[in-house]
């Protein structure tokens, strides 16, 4: 009779996805005698990758419903909030009504912070764009009323030379309707003697120089 080796068992993994046991049985007189084999299907494993892999697609299946809802809240709460706020600045940027104000929601987040920052934006630019309205035409209208001739004169390129602008003392003092000045040049009013030096006072305006002259106009 022999008895095993119980605690020197060799282990070997087959091709076949088996695994193989291999202990040494002795005899009474201690000597070897015959190896013992032992082959069983590998379950656990197979179970253990099983189980991995229905852990790993559960993980992604969990991912991907995640990243769904995610971007099902995102279009719904952000990206719409962000179209409207889009369609309506393009309104206004079209129609150049900043008396128009953005939506602002109830929710307190970035974007109601941006909408309330844009409509002060909107504010300031509605009050600037008052006072300078205001401005103009106080300035129109003392331009207008000016009991002396005032002539402005384009300065730079084809406008250079060139009657923008006109009050009534001026239109009165030649002769000319205001339109009819606004349609002429400085040079066409102006004497032969008076254009002779017309150039020179023209440079010194243009460098900033403050010009006191006598000059000649036709009536």
């Amino acid at each position: 009779k022999a008895h095993p080796e119980v605690f020197n068992i060799l282990l070997q993994i087959l091709e076949d996805g088996r695994i193989a046991g291999y202990t040494l049985f002795r005899d009474l007189f201690d000597q070897p005698a015959l190896i013992g084999r032992v082959t069983e299907q590998r379950l656990l494993y197979e179970q253990g990758k099983a189980a991995i892999i229905y852990v790993i697609a559960a993980l992604f299946l969990a991912g991907g419903v995640f990243c769904c809802v995610l971007l099902v809240f995102i279009r719904s709460s952000i990206l719409k909030r962000l179209e409207s706020l889009g369609a309506t600045l393009k309104e206004i940027s079209t129609q150049r009504d900043i008396s128009s104000r953005l939506p602002v929601s109830d929710e307190c987040d970035e974007l109601t912070d941006l909408a309330g920052s844009i409509n002060s934006m909107l504010d300031s630019l509605e009050s600037a764009e008052t006072a300078t309205r205001e401005s103009e035409e106080r300035y129109r209208m003392l331009f207008d009323r000016a009991p002396d001739s005032i002539i402005i004169i384009g300065m730079d390129g084809d406008e250079s030379g060139k009657i923008v602008a006109a009050n009534q003392a001026a239109s009165g003092q030649h002769g000319y309707t205001v339109e009819e000045l606004c349609s002429m040049t400085i040079f066409d009013i102006n004497t032969a003697e008076t254009n002779k030096i017309a150039g020179p006072i023209f440079e010194r305006i243009a460098s900033g120089e403050w010009v006191v002259a006598e000059l000649w106009h036709h009536k």
